[in-house]
């Protein structure tokens, strides 16, 4: 019986010994870091701060300015925030504070203002990002939707709005 308890005993620790270390959660140091918002847009200023126990990343420029938190999940940071723009890119029409009706008809040669309900839609995005670390930087791709207007083509030379339609983008998001 002494034997078997011994062996147990042995079993456990070379049990415990082998078992890899369990991975740090993955983090990135509060204050002043750069970051691109876009490959199409060059590298600016962002910060990462603690509140309370939550990383906060905001970034200014690009084609978005987030704000929102920074959290681990396995080896991947997730970023959940806002867009801070007062309109985001792909929620814009070509005439500020204005917007169209379904039905509005429209001169061609005019800019056509996005319609109410696509510009309604597209203001409750909520930017999400999954960043992998690689290289020294924190790296994923947000999916974000442009509006568009669709239109009948009248024989006036006007334009009636008939609803709306979306694109997918995909704007990478890194932070170095």
């Amino acid at each position: 019986m002494h034997r078997i308890g011994v062996a147990a005993i042995l079993v456990m620790a070379i049990g415990v010994w082998a078992s890899p270390p369990k991975p740090k959660a993955p983090t990135i140091a509060p204050g002043k870091h750069m970051c691109q918002v876009s490959d199409a847009y060059r590298y600016r200023p962002c910060t990462v701060s603690r509140s309370g126990d939550e990383l906060v990343l905001d970034t200014t420029g690009g084609l978005i300015q987030l704000h929102g938190t920074l959290r681990a999940d396995g080896k991947d940071l997730v970023f959940e925030g806002v867009a801070k723009d007062e309109i985001p890119f792909g929620c814009e029409g070509c005439i500020e504070g204005e917007l169209a009706e379904l039905r509005d008809v429209y001169p061609r040669a005019r800019c056509i203002p996005l319609l109410r309900a696509a510009h309604d839609e597209c203001m409750q995005q909520r930017p999400y990002v999954r960043l992998k670390h690689r290289a020294g930087r924190w790296s994923g791709v947000m999916i974000w939707y442009s509006y568009y207007n669709e239109y009948e083509y009248l024989p006036d030379e006007t334009n009636r709005i008939t609803g709306f339609t979306k694109t997918r983008d995909e704007i990478r998001v890194t932070i170095d």
